[in-house]
C-alpha cells in the first residue's frame, strides 16, 4: 500500500472513530464530503464507502465518497 493510501485509509478511520462523542445539533444539514485521491472502483473506494455506510447510519449524517484525482 503506498504512503498516500494508508494517509488515506488512517484518515477515514480517524473521521469514523471520532464521530462517537458527537452530540445532536452538532453537525450540519449539507452532506460530509470524503475525499478519496483515487479513481472509483479502486482498493481505496472499496474500502471507503462500507465505512462511508457505517459512519452514515451510526451518526445520521450523510457522508457522500468524491473520488478526486491528485497529481
Amino acid at each position: 500500500m503506498s504512503k498516500m493510501a494508508r494517509r488515506s485509509v488512517l484518515g477515514g478511520l480517524l473521521a469514523a472513530g471520532t464521530g462517537a462523542g458527537v452530540r445532536a445539533g452538532e453537525w450540519s444539514e449539507r452532506p460530509v464530503a470524503w475525499i478519496v485521491p483515487f479513481p472509483a472502483g479502486g482498493g481505496s473506494d472499496l474500502f471507503a464507502r462500507p465505512i462511508a455506510t457505517h459512519v452514515t447510519n451510526r451518526l445520521g449524517q450523510t457522508m457522500v465518497i468524491a473520488n478526486v484525482r491528485m497529481e
